[in-house]
């Protein structure tokens, strides 16, 4: 579905006209990979930010964290 050019323009002027204030941002990433044995290799991973909002509001992203396990074999 294809939005029509007046409604682009709305959407483009709604964002424009908004003020804000940037806010602090606090970001880590390590995937380290092992190689230990011939027909296996495996990777952990961890992912984390965190915000410092200047206003505290209950429902604000404040951290969010994700982490990844990956095993593979090699044929």
């Amino acid at each position: 579905m294809r939005l029509p050019i007046s409604d682009w323009k709305k959407i483009r002027k709604s964002f424009s006209t908004r003020e804000g204030k940037s806010v602090a941002v606090f970001g880590l990433f390590s995937l380290p990979r092992s190689n230990g044995r011939k027909k296996l290799q495996s990777s952990l991973g961890y992912s984390m930010e965190m915000i410092a909002n200047s206003i505290a509001v209950t429902n604000d992203f404040r951290k969010g964290q994700y982490a990844l396990i990956n095993l593979r074999t090699i044929l």
